[in-house]
């Protein structure tokens, strides 16, 4: 969760998983340059009311990698 959210998500892009799954991640949008690297199937979740990620940062998020066809965001 949180922090390892976001290393989840880092460690797709470097690595050759077969998958991945983030709970929670922080400071994802900072690394949204990697998505392309991201080869595995991946489950990005997130909480709507999480103060660490704002709604706006969320979208931003959403938008950038909801493109992806291995990518599946959630959001509760």
């Amino acid at each position: 969760f949180c922090l390892s959210g976001k290393l989840v998500y880092r460690l797709a892009a470097q690595f050759n998983l077969n998958a991945a799954v983030s709970y929670y991640p922080v400071s994802l949008e900072q690394h949204l340059d990697e998505a392309d690297r991201i080869k595995c199937e991946i489950v990005i979740h997130f909480a709507e009311l999480d103060q660490f990620v704002p709604r706006a940062t969320y979208e931003t998020i959403n938008k950038a990698l909801s493109s992806k066809p291995n990518v599946h965001i959630y959001l509760y």
